[in-house]
């Protein structure tokens, strides 16, 4: 059998953005993708509950639900399954001679939480995508069609519903891949 890569290194090498934090929400550790995403660096992050590392922008602090965010990670680790935050409007901090300076973003996170061998979370893997393109460009072409803002507002939720549910679907799937024979991959 071929000698397969390991974990860490996997976690290391993946073009997806990862953060693993310990049941504290504090960051243990970040992949490359995740420090790109966020124009953060490890240093800068490790150590530092996740909400405190992002902080909210104090002139706006509508701009960041971090509410959202934590509902979810608690879900994650008090029902011991993975927690799908399909949309999430989040404001980040610039860094660099403009980190006063923070710029609205919109996020899909997936909170997955690691068991140990008795069944206690030890860590939260959270998977995040920056869906801001996608996110305005929706909203733009919506805006641009003429359509007032309720309808926008009800399509936006539309969407919401719909992503969760697909979200829930992959779920089922995997839980299916899960237990399925082993002659499946």
């Amino acid at each position: 059998m071929p000698q397969r890569p390991s974990f860490e290194s996997l976690f290391r090498l993946s073009p997806n953005a990862y953060v693993l934090l310990d049941p504290e929400l504090v960051i243990i550790d970040a992949n490359a993708a995740y420090l790109a995403l966020t124009g953060r660096s490890l240093e800068a992050i490790r150590g530092r509950r996740l909400h405190e590392a992002f902080a909210v922008d104090p002139q706006r602090p509508e701009a960041t639900h971090v509410r959202e965010l934590l509902d979810s990670l608690e879900r994650a680790i008090s029902r011991k399954s993975v927690d799908p935050l399909p949309v999430i409007r989040y404001s980040i901090a610039l860094e660099g001679a403009r980190a006063h300076e923070h710029q609205d973003r919109y996020w899909s996170a997936t909170h997955t939480p690691i068991l140990d061998e008795h069944g206690e979370v030890i860590a939260i893997l959270q998977h995040t995508m920056d869906i801001t393109e996608l996110q305005s460009a929706t909203t733009g072409s919506l805006r641009e069609s003429g359509l007032g803002q309720q309808p926008v507002q009800q399509l936006e939720g539309a969407v919401l519903w719909r992503a969760r549910t697909l979200q829930d679907e992959g779920n089922r799937m995997r839980m299916l891949f899960a237990q399925a024979p082993g002659f499946i991959c």
